[in-house]
């Protein structure tokens, strides 16, 4: 493969930091187009090179420096980019080892640094330090193969919102690894369509006077890796909910998402599938909130103590914590109920549902979910399945409170009424440790006071009951949630 390996200081460029060298940079670069090579390398040596005019940057070229020491000071007009590539598809370009500084003010012009607006394949970012640019990279409509980065610095000193995310990526295969992006971006990094991705090492994060909008955003992307990261300094005014936005995934399949330290903001999943494990939130309010059918896999690390959130615009604040479409080694059904049907579980009315890091006293292994509120009458809402009408049922589970609680209880809610057969099982449940306690009913039409016409998926709801005077947050557990046919209590199996 032939080579050739351009100085752009044999073309006229000075470095020194005053003189306009974007004529001889643009003569250096197309003296290495002209060669007629498949390899066209073009070396900065170590100075400041000033730039006010975009400058070419076509296929097969690498532009290379000495990191820090080799520094392209640029100032463009409005909307443009230092490279700006619109030719059909580009491929196999490099930048390394560069350092690009826009020199902050507060009436810097919107201009970015690297803009490929169609195909891009095969091409690398490595070791490039980038300052105040309000835009850095904003690749392809479609790649072909692999975009990879690595080592990327961004830095925004200027305090004004700067409106644009710092990365745009849209494509196949994009390799991420040791980025770190800082100021006050809308995002820090937005993918869209990109089908097999990798996020590998960062630090992404706003300042104290110039906070980030959205740190990271998927979009319609599939299997992706997001992993050993730190996210902090979020803007939460003007976003949904009213919660800073750590990791946004819309409409996104197969995400993985470990091993993240995120001190401002929260995960959100809107559709879509992701598994989420290995977090840590470094504010109570922060953490998973899910929306419109997202499918989550929650290892049991990432729930310790952590947060599980609904979209707020769900009547009355639910918020699936197990539901039938989910499998959870953590939520296993209790092998001692399987005479019972084990249930799906919505939390309702709690400011904080949780697997919890106590595991259960009945099953080696597995971890209860922990409600917590400030109110009474919160709790869980247990769906039953389609079940008869006009028989009764009982519902059987595992309770135990842990502070400020003075009994949990059983309400029917849900569209259709229930009538305790026998009400003495109806329990206000006031041990201390783990117990159970039941609810025997049977299905009925709230009009007609009579059994329903049809099959029916009646609601039954956990609810505690706080102590008198208590304003600080309650808490209890509940585990192995059953429902049997006919009444069932006490069963000796039920230990």
């Amino acid at each position: 493969m032939s080579s050739v390996r351009i100085d752009v200081k044999d073309f006229g460029a000075l470095g020194d930091g005053q003189t306009d060298d974007t004529e001889a940079l643009r003569s250096a670069i197309n003296a290495a187009l002209s060669g007629g090579v498949s390899v066209k390398q073009v070396y900065f040596p170590p100075g400041i090179y000033k730039v006010t005019g975009t400058l070419p940057f076509p296929s097969g070229l690498t532009i290379f420096g000495i990191q820090e020491a080799s520094v392209l000071s640029v100032k463009l007009a409005e909307d443009q980019w230092l490279f700006d590539n619109l030719g059909a598809e580009t491929k196999g370009w490099e930048i390394e080892g560069l350092t690009f500084n826009a020199n902050p003010a507060s009436n810097t012009p919107h201009f970015g640094l690297l803009k490929c607006d169609n195909n891009v394949s095969a091409c690398t970012v490595q070791n490039i330090r980038v300052m105040n640019f309000q835009r850095v990279l904003n690749i392809g409509l479609k790649m072909y193969s692999m975009l990879s980065i690595d080592k990327l610095s961004i830095y925004n000193k200027n305090s004004t919102n700067m409106g644009d995310s710092a990365l745009e990526i849209l494509g196949n295969a994009v390799m991420m690894t040791n980025i770190e992006i800082i100021g006050k971006y809308s995002s820090g990094l937005a993918l869209t369509n990109a089908n097999v991705f990798q996020l590998e090492g960062f630090n992404i994060a706003g300042g104290p006077n110039a906070l980030m909008g959205n740190s990271i955003r998927v979009t319609d992307c599939s299997v992706g890796t997001i992993s050993n990261g730190w996210i902090e300094e979020l803007d939460e005014t003007g976003l949904e909910n009213g919660y800073a936005h750590a990791i946004d995934l819309t409409n996104s399949e197969s995400i993985a998402v470990r091993n993240l330290n995120i001190a401002t903001g929260s995960i959100f999943v809107d559709g879509g599938a992701a598994t989420i494990e290995s977090i840590a939130f470094g504010q109570n309010a922060n953490g998973i909130r899910y929306l419109n059918g997202a499918m989550l896999s929650l290892n049991m690390a990432a729930l310790g103590l952590q947060n599980i959130h609904a979209d707020a615009s769900l009547a009355d604040g639910e918020v699936i914590v197990y539901d039938a479409k989910q499998t959870h080694k953590n939520l296993l059904a209790n092998p001692s109920l399987m005479s019972g049907q084990t249930l799906p579980i919505k939390s309702s009315n709690a400011s904080l549902s949780a697997l919890t890091s106590e595991l259960t006293d009945y099953i080696s292994g597995n971890q209860a979910i922990k409600v917590t509120t400030k109110a009474n009458y919160h709790g869980v809402t247990i769906v039953l399945p389609t079940i008869r009408t006009g028989f009764s049922h009982t519902i059987r589970l595992k309770v135990k409170p842990l502070t400020n609680i003075a009994y949990i209880n059983f309400a029917a809610s849900g569209d259709v009424a229930t009538t305790t057969e026998m009400p003495a099982q109806l329990r206000n449940s006031e041990a201390v440790g783990w117990h159970e306690i039941s609810y025997t009913f049977k299905t009925i039409d709230p009009a007609a006071k009579q059994p329903p016409t049809t099959p029916v998926t009646p609601q039954i709801k956990v609810q505690g009951v706080l102590k008198d005077g208590t304003v600080l947050n309650a808490a209890f557990l509940i585990d192995a949630v059953a429902i049997f046919p006919e009444y069932s209590n006490d069963d000796p199996s039920f230990v």
